[in-house]
């Protein structure tokens, strides 16, 4: 398990290092693309948003509030179930092709070594955990500068 996260720390010091200055929701659209959710995807775009709702959300909001949040952005030509099973689709078109070597990164394997297919709840908090580790790591960065020795 250990090895795990060291891994997932790993890759996302690799992000914070190699977009450092970045807007999140660039990140965001750098993990999505990582985890293979395509762009051609109506999902992958209400998840971008989605998740910078999520992580700008004060309260412990709830994923089918944010779906209509997202929803309410398009003026209605979405609704919130329209929403939430594009986002669906495109987790599961990325877990049917999934690398498994970068879903480790994101995601804990289960007993067996596998990583089950999360759900759509599971999937938007991981990615938005992942890009808090990622805003940490660019503040440590910037109160404490490393060299390029201890970065490479």
């Amino acid at each position: 398990m250990t090895n795990n996260i060291d891994r997932m720390l790993e890759h996302i010091l690799f992000l914070a290092r190699r977009f450092r200055g970045c807007h999140i929701k660039y990140i965001a659209m750098m993990c999505l693309l990582d985890l293979g959710i395509e762009p051609k995807h109506d999902g992958y775009h209400y998840l971008i948003r989605l998740i910078v709702l999520y992580l700008e959300s004060s309260s412990q909001v709830s994923i089918k509030n944010l779906y209509i949040a997202v929803a309410a952005l398009y003026n209605g030509i979405v609704d919130a179930e329209q929403v939430e099973q594009s986002i669906r689709t495109a987790i599961r078109k990325a877990w049917e092709k999934r690398d498994p070597q970068v879903w480790i990164c994101y995601f804990k394997p289960n007993s067996d070594g596998n990583i089950d297919k999360p759900s759509n709840a599971e999937f938007i908090s991981r990615v938005a955990c992942v890009l808090e580790l990622w805003k940490g790591c660019c503040e440590a960065e910037k109160n404490h500068p490393r060299t390029e020795e201890e970065v490479l």
